[in-house]
């Protein structure tokens, strides 16, 4: 597969066409015209709306609770693992989607059929002001690529700013390579748009590795047998970035991810600690990653 490609990365128009063509290429969008998550628009009325010129970031924003893990975004070009148990689609990487889409950036999807639409909705809805209908518009999902996955983020990369995918497979050395110089075609070129790349699992060459190592959750009540019945009311996740993007050093955050409202929140210590005994018997349930 050949991806199109425009010149001006600031022309959302041209963005727009290059993305149609891409998407012509993928023989899991034709029938019905596949629809971004929650079903909001087909991608034929996405890719068609109106023309205009957009700003072009040099990184992908995050939501405003990552940016002391993350203080510079996710950089475009470049290749972001995110370790989770069993390579599920988790509130970290819901949240790196969440970002871009409440900027007002495009993002697709690739191989997670179980994304979570819900959870996504209200992390964006968190940003505040965002119109999340919009926001979500915004967003293409490519379900089941097989073992097309990386011509398929080759060319949906030309038409979006950020590219989740879970290959499904171990990937192999000659394909990370291929999938490695797409991105950094696209920004070494000046000219050319170029997205980032956030990958489920292992990634050889990806300068940045982030994973939740633990997460409590609260609002689980009972003793005994009945000890963890009860129903969710945020978690408290510890987050932690490493690899070269970091200088080589490990840096950890603790947020709500997610908080009561499903959005991601700054800690209150304070908070916590009278949450965790507001309730007889309530108790916390901590998973580690």
């Amino acid at each position: 597969m050949v991806a199109q490609t425009f010149e001006d990365p600031t022309d959302l128009a041209g963005r727009r066409a290059a993305l149609a063509a891409a998407l012509e290429k993928v023989p899991s969008t034709r029938a019905g015209g596949q629809r971004s998550v929650l079903g909001a628009a087909p991608l034929s009325e996405i890719v068609g709306a109106g023309g205009g010129a957009e700003q072009v970031q040099e990184s992908i924003p995050v939501l405003e609770p990552l940016t002391g893990l993350l203080p510079g975004g996710v950089r475009r070009g470049d290749a972001v693992s995110v370790q989770s148990r069993d390579g599920i689609c988790d509130y970290l990487a819901l949240a790196l989607l969440a970002g871009a889409l409440a900027a007002g950036l495009w993002c697709a999807v690739v191989g997670v059929p179980e994304l979570g639409g819900p959870a996504l909705a209200d992390l964006v809805a968190g940003e505040g002001d965002v119109d999340r209908a919009a926001a979500l518009d915004r967003l293409v999902v490519v379900p089941a690529p097989g073992e097309q996955w990386p011509e398929v983020v080759a060319a949906l990369a030309d038409g979006v700013d950020l590219v989740l995918v879970r290959p499904g497979i171990e990937v192999r050395a000659e394909v990370g390579r291929r999938v490695d110089a797409r991105l950094r075609q696209g920004r070494s070129s000046g000219t050319r748009h170029s997205a980032a790349l956030v990958v489920l699992g292992a990634w050889s060459s990806a300068r940045l590795v982030l994973h939740t190592a633990a997460t409590t959750w609260t609002g689980l009540d009972g003793v005994g047998p009945t000890r963890g019945c009860g129903r969710l009311t945020g978690g408290v996740s510890m987050l932690v970035a490493e690899g070269r993007a970091t200088g080589g050093r490990r840096h950890s955050a603790r947020m709500w991810l997610p908080a009561a409202d499903g959005a991601a929140r700054p800690i209150d210590d304070a908070a916590v600690a009278a949450r965790g005994t507001e309730a007889s018997g309530e108790r916390a349930l901590r998973v580690v990653a």
